[in-house]
């Protein structure tokens, strides 16, 4: 824990001043929030203290001392109602409450063998709408790594509790209210379970399912946009392959096909699908002009008829698509263009 941490940095380096130790080990245990991590920072102290030099009773002494003011302190405060601990560390005991009950959920699920990514989701959102400060949504982020339940939330989660931890309740808030604008941009169905969870927002694991009804539902209305892309691209490079044939005498070979479907890979939509329309068409062109040049090249060398404007098209459509044409047909017109030279 950082609190351990910053307290083993300042620490050491009061060498075996036992007083100005006890002091930096006595404003550690403040930040202290449970039993483990006591232990631990009592733990540390031990192990720090020895190495600078401190016996076994100056060290059982600072750690004495220090809960003993600790315990005094926490003690008058709770007299007059002030949860002393709560204040200090930021995590209320209605928090520390709701920590517990969820780490036994998760150990009593993962003893039955019914520890569910979905289940521990649902449980997830049950404990971000108990959480208020940001140090309670930064421990319960702790328990989280600890336990392994991590792995079972999803990324949007991971990220709406990273935003908490930072900005507490009302950023949280704030992001659990994108994650449903998000729902509602996919159709009315994802409108519906909104308008319905904000208005039962205290019956909080009834709107979490409908939101995850409304999401399922979106991901099959992207899955079908994806599909339409899918055919969409497939057009574009059946235009591409037709262009290439249109002067009756070539056709693309495996090479330049793999090239091609290398430049244009990936699903294209909206405004970007029309560019990409665009970029096939001039690609295809490009491949279309070098051959054309080529054979007009071809047939003047046949006739003996070569001048220098034929062979500076030829040569200038050769490097426009020198990077499409493939290995094999673009030696062939280097070549050709070379023996058209001599």
């Amino acid at each position: 824990m950082e609190g351990i941490a910053n307290f083993s940095r300042v620490a050491s380096q009061f060498g075996n001043d036992a007083e100005q130790m006890g002091r930096v080990f006595q404003a550690a245990l403040k930040q202290m929030d449970s039993k483990e991590s006591t232990d631990a920072l009592l733990a540390e102290l031990e192990k720090v203290g020895k190495q600078s030099g401190l016996t076994a009773e100056e060290i059982k002494k600072i750690g004495d001392t220090a809960r003993e003011s600790t315990d005094k302190v926490a003690d008058a405060f709770a007299q007059i109602g002030v949860n002393s601990k709560a204040v200090m560390t930021g995590i209320s005991s209605d928090a520390r409450q709701s920590f517990t009950a969820f780490q036994t959920a998760s150990a009593e699920a993962s003893a039955a063998g019914q520890k569910d990514a979905k289940l521990m989701q649902a449980a997830f959102e049950a404990m971000m709408g108990k959480l208020k400060s940001k140090e309670e949504f930064a421990e319960f982020q702790h328990q989280l790594k600890a336990s392994g339940d991590a792995a079972l939330l999803t990324q949007e989660q991971l990220a709406r509790l990273g935003d908490a931890a930072t900005g507490g309740a009302e950023k949280a808030k704030a992001a659990y209210q994108g994650l449903n604008d998000t729902a509602l941009k996919t159709g009315e169905a994802a409108k519906a379970a909104h308008d319905k969870g904000s208005q039962a927002a205290e019956n909080h694991a009834q709107s979490v399912r409908k939101v995850a009804t409304a999401n399922k539902e979106a991901a099959a209305e992207a899955d079908n946009a994806a599909k339409a892309a899918a055919n969409a691209s497939k057009s574009f490079s059946d235009y591409g392959y037709r262009l290439t044939q249109t002067a009756g005498f070539y056709k693309l070979n495996n090479e330049q096909l793999d090239l091609m479907n290398r430049q244009f890979s990936g699903i294209k939509l909206g405004m970007e699908a029309t560019f990409r329309a665009a970029q096939m068409k001039e690609y295809t062109q490009q491949i279309y002009n070098a051959n054309t040049a080529m054979q007009r090249l071809t047939n003047a060398a046949a006739q003996g008829a070569v001048t220098q404007d034929i062979l500076n098209d030829a040569a200038s459509a050769a490097s426009r698509a020198a990077d499409k044409l493939g290995n094999t047909e673009l030696t062939k017109f280097r070549n050709a263009i070379s023996d058209a030279q001599r």
